[in-house]
């Protein structure tokens, strides 16, 4: 049995009830994927003419094992711990009613309070901290992707000057910011409504291929699909682009964190997983197909470089009147959905961590009244901007796949430590899934990764000075 969980504000989650089913854990898992990876990962993963669909699968299959291993941990603790139950502990102890939190349906309903890594009781409290500020990090470069991507595609809608990037990005930030702040309760709707656009635009986008597209040419499907036999060099390409798009899926951690939410969580949970991913990935083999064969890997990588907008100069090729526009505006309303999705979680991982005084605890503050912790906000928006500020598009990406790899190797080396008794499947799969997640960090530019380790340095570094003078402090 795991100890006792970190500690945590109790006011500040949700209570768990039986209440989804398979299909709707799938489409919320769905909600949580499609956003920058398709709309501008697609361009950034294209740059070594990669064989996108089988990257795409690659990338499929190293989530499906991260999966199955956040679904261990979950039931773990679930099973295990009252906290993860239907009832929470108020902070005197004592078990409390959902009426009686008042900020109870402010937090995600799906939000893990454990997110070290479910590291604890099962690895060391430093990696621990690791696998928290990769997630963080990692949250910071997506939504700093998905953010100069909605900026992108209005540019490329209105033909302004790529100038503007920046400044209609930093812009977006502080909208979003200030709906964080004042209407949080917006955000469940607003996410709800751009997934059913990013599928319906991404459907639009295929068939409008397919239609303008008699025939598929030789070379182009090659640059799509891999062949019977790749050679070396192309097996080069492959991994690079599986690494890079990995990141693509980051959103089925929502899917394990849905266990209390679920009937029959072990039963169902691998099956929503799976058939997230399933359904995503044949989307997202479609939208690479028709993008390859419109423009081919050279001209949708060079549109990352220029606008952030991919599947836009794509959809100029196809012969619908108006395709680009509507392209242009799902996949801006889509990932305008994802980024308010990412902040809202990234303000939720720095507010944990102010908890566990990994971080300055003043990101922990939450009165009744408040529906998120504003300065955990205020740092989430600031740390995004940030990034965004590199306008560096496939660099910001890169260090994105790096963040999500490193923390997704931890999850998986802690899934590899659970007790016997406790473990749903064979311990190989979750030693696969650390191997694959170390492997394809190698793949990725080695200036990134160098980058991305001084971080996680500094962050370290940070902690054991905040370490010592919290004793010296009690001393």
């Amino acid at each position: 049995m795991p100890p006792k969980p970190l500690t945590t504000d109790p006011l500040s989650f949700t209570v768990r009830t039986m209440s989804l089913n398979i299909w709707q854990a799938t489409w919320t898992g769905m909600g949580a994927m499609i956003g920058a990876g398709i709309f501008v990962g697609l361009g950034i993963a294209a740059r070594g003419g990669s064989h996108l669909v089988f990257a795409f699968g690659l990338a499929a299959l190293i989530t499906f094992l991260s999966g199955l291993n956040r679904i261990q941990l979950t039931t773990y603790y679930l099973t295990a711990d009252p906290f993860f139950t239907d009832e929470i502990l108020s902070s005197t102890g004592q078990l409390s009613s959902k009426q009686d939190l008042p900020n109870a349906n402010h937090f995600d309903p799906g939000f893990d309070p454990d997110i070290y890594g479910h590291s604890h009781g099962l690895l060391n409290s430093w990696l621990g901290f690791t696998a928290a500020w990769t997630l963080a990090l990692a949250q910071a470069a997506t939504a700093a992707t998905a953010v100069l991507g909605v900026s992108g595609y209005l540019l490329s809608l209105f033909a302004l000057n790529p100038i503007l990037l920046i400044p209609i990005a930093l812009l977006t930030l502080l909208l979003l910011a200030f709906t964080l702040w004042k209407r949080p309760q917006m955000l469940d709707w607003f996410m709800r409504v751009s997934t059913v656009i990013g599928v319906l635009t991404l459907l639009f986008f295929i068939a409008s291929g397919l239609l303008s597209i008699s025939t598929f040419t030789t070379s182009s499907l090659n640059a799509a699909l891999p062949p019977e036999v790749p050679t070396s060099p192309t097996l080069t390409q492959v991994f690079r682009a599986a690494s890079l798009l990995v990141v693509a899926y980051a959103g089925y951690g929502r899917i394990a964190r849905l266990s209390g939410q679920l009937h029959h969580p072990q039963q169902n949970l691998p099956k929503a997983i799976g058939l997230t991913l399933l359904t995503t990935l044949l989307l997202y083999a479609g939208v690479a197909i028709v993008a390859v064969e419109a423009v081919g890997t050279t001209v949708l990588s060079d549109a990352v470089e220029a606008y952030v907008a991919p599947l836009t100069i794509a959809a100029q090729q196809f012969a619908i009147p108006g395709g680009k526009a509507i392209v242009a505006l799902g996949a801006s309303f889509t990932l305008l959905g994802m980024v308010s999705y990412l902040l809202r979680e990234l303000s939720q991982v720095l507010w944990a961590m102010g908890q566990q005084q990994d971080l300055p605890k003043s990101l922990a503050r939450l009165k009744p009244f408040q529906a998120l912790p504003p300065f955990a906000v205020g740092l989430a928006v600031g740390m995004t901007a940030f990034i965004a500020l590199a306008n560096d598009v496939g660099a910001i990406w890169t260090f994105a796949a790096f963040a999500f790899l490193l923390h997704s190797a931890i999850t998986n080396l802690a899934a590899f430590q659970l007790p016997e008794a406790d473990r749903l499947y064979p311990r190989w799969v979750a030693l696969g899934g650390v191997a694959l997640c170390l492997f394809f960090i190698l793949w990725l530019d080695s200036r990134i990764w160098l980058m991305g380790a001084g971080l996680v340095v500094v962050g370290l570094v940070w902690r054991g000075i905040n370490l010592w003078v919290a004793e010296q402090a009690d001393e």
